[in-house]
């Protein structure tokens, strides 16, 4: 099972922006795919999570919308630029 809480680390430059939607073949969303594109890509364009980028876990109440904190600003707004304007 997959969480998606890393509680208490928190970095100083949060982004929101929509989870991209993946399909499954009965065209349900997959969530699963879902978060691992989005992790596959941080870890190959951001660094390594816990140390360039966390999960995080605000009061979110839509579950569309992805929260991911940054050590970095430049990270933030490159994450902003690939998944903000999906």
């Amino acid at each position: 099972m997959r969480a998606l809480n890393d509680y208490p680390i928190e970095l100083p430059y949060r982004a929101v922006v929509p989870w991209p939607v993946v399909y499954t073949q009965t065209l349900q969303q997959d969530w699963m795919d879902t978060v691992y594109r989005v992790e596959q890509w941080l870890e190959c364009q951001v660094g390594p999570h816990y140390q360039r980028w966390v999960w995080s876990m605000w009061s979110l109440h839509q579950t569309d919308l992805c929260s991911v904190s940054f050590l970095r600003d430049p990270d933030r707004i490159l994450f902003l630029i690939r998944w903000g304007g999906q």
